[in-house]
């Protein structure tokens, strides 16, 4: 149960993700929670939380047996704050996502009707990058490196302060 719970949060995560909290971001999170915070608010995903792959990052992966893909949750932070919140379905196949990019292309058209700026979209290259007064969102997709026949996509949401600072 636990598994499919985690997956329907990041199909939640993608399929409402700038309107379905509060703060406009997913999962209830919100740009600059201390990671303390964040960790006490995950609590019901800890059991899928992988070794941390460096100090500022907080990695949930859950492998989804019924469509051979992994979806992973990445939460960023700087300073002890939450400045970036990163979604990956990995492992699709080239009919999942194709799917899976209309999916999110839609959404995105939705955000951009909302009035979400488009900062530019290269479909050639599946790399989108959109702008709100608050967030980066970026939405990507490619073939894995490893096995071309294989794809990821990604959709990160950036505080917009912390990402204009790193310029």
């Amino acid at each position: 149960m636990k598994v499919f719970t985690f997956i329907a949060i990041l199909g939640a995560f993608v399929a409402s993700a700038h309107a379905q909290s509060p703060s406009g971001l997913p999962m209830g999170l919100d740009y600059g929670m201390p990671k303390a915070d964040v960790l006490a608010h995950m609590k019901a995903m800890a059991s899928y939380r992988v070794q941390d792959t460096k100090p500022t990052t907080i990695v949930y992966v859950v492998p989804a047996p019924d469509t051979n893909t992994k979806n992973g949750l990445f939460l960023d932070f700087a300073g002890d704050r939450l400045v970036e919140i990163a979604s990956m379905k990995s492992e699709m196949n080239k009919a999942m996502y194709n799917t899976y990019m209309a999916s999110l292309l839609g959404q995105a058209n939705k955000w951009k009707a909302a009035g979400v700026e488009t900062i530019f979209e290269d479909k050639s290259n599946s790399m989108y990058l959109y702008r709100d007064h608050r967030s980066y969102i970026t939405i990507s997709g490619s073939a894995l490196s490893e096995d071309r026949n294989k794809f990821s996509v990604t959709i990160t949401f950036t505080d917009q302060k912390y990402q204009d600072r790193k310029k």
